[in-house]
């Protein structure tokens, strides 16, 4: 083969020491290009990666006692990580007395797959003074757009980095959660602080879904954001507006399908985090490193 490869290089005059060189370039190159194809595909599967974040989502509404109730429940995957279980009250901030529902951090039977289970007392929550600057806990602003002037209420659970979103008027109705990660701290030696949020469109609920890190400890890890109008009509939000009871529902559930009722049209922008290739080959970087150490998160 040898032979073969040197009498074509003397037929076409090419010297032996020019192609010996131009072997050993391309081979220091091989590397570099490597890694270049590897970012590209990585940055083509962050595009659509939404269907490798958040694999489903159950949105529900309900009356409890004359309340209006939500009910989530998101199963996502985040790298090869299950939460430790936990369940927490969600409180009044000022009148720890005052429950408004709950949030389950929860792994499940496949490895790396997760689960967050909330149940939110709308009625209560709406009377909440809501502020005009929510920020995920890393001190950025939640990711979503459209929401303009609608003030947002914003509840820390005490004791925790977890916050607790709820936004409504005439055209908008948006619940979400944000909890720091322990086990994250390590991703800003990666990427530093970064916001990398994805929007998604899983049977009719839109939604926005990622992770955020921070150069603070404690201030790293996930978040979950949802137009709650699939399940939230225009009656319902009149009531949770105007503060009234909704007792002309005997059937005890509200039906945001229902024919003699308009859903809400929202107005809610999800928002595409801007990344480019190098910060996703780091993230790939700092997630592998995190999955090489541990296979648990906790919360701080």
């Amino acid at each position: 083969m040898l032979e073969v490869t040197c009498l074509a290089l003397r037929k076409h005059r090419f010297p032996l020491g020019f192609f010996m060189r131009s072997i050993a370039f391309l081979r220091a190159l091989l590397p570099l290009t490597v890694l270049l194809l590897s970012l590209v595909v990585f940055h083509a599967c962050g595009k659509n990666s939404q269907n490798q974040i958040v694999k489903d989502i159950v949105l529900q509404s309900s009356i409890r006692d004359e309340d209006i109730w939500v009910s989530l429940s998101a199963s996502f995957m985040v790298g090869n990580l299950s939460f430790t279980a936990i369940t927490m009250p969600i409180r009044n901030p000022k009148n720890p007395d005052v429950t408004y529902g709950e949030i389950s951090f929860l792994p499940t039977l496949t490895p790396g797959f997760n689960e967050i289970k909330l149940s939110l007392n709308l009625s209560d929550v709406a009377k909440i003074q809501g502020g005009a600057s929510p920020t995920i806990p890393n001190g950025t602003p939640i990711p979503i757009g459209g929401i303009g002037q609608v003030p947002v209420i914003e509840i820390l659970i005490p004791g925790t980095n977890v916050k607790i979103y709820f936004a409504l008027d005439q055209k908008t109705v948006l619940l979400g959660v944000a909890a720091a990660i322990k086990e994250f701290d390590v991703l800003s030696g990666y990427i530093g602080g970064a916001n990398i949020f994805l929007g998604f469109n899983i049977q009719g609920v839109l939604g926005s879904a990622g992770l955020f890190t921070s150069r603070e400890s404690g201030k790293s890890g996930i978040g979950l954001f949802v137009d709650l109008s699939s399940v939230i009509n225009t009656e319902i939000l009149n009531d949770l507006i105007n503060n009234n009871r909704p007792a002309s529902f005997a059937d005890s559930s509200y039906k945001s399908y229902s024919s003699d009722v308009s859903p809400v049209q929202g107005e809610l922008k999800f928002l595409q985090t801007a990344t480019n290739s190098r910060q996703l080959y780091n993230l790939k970087r700092g997630m592998d490193s995190l999955n090489r150490k541990t296979r648990k998160m906790n919360l701080p």
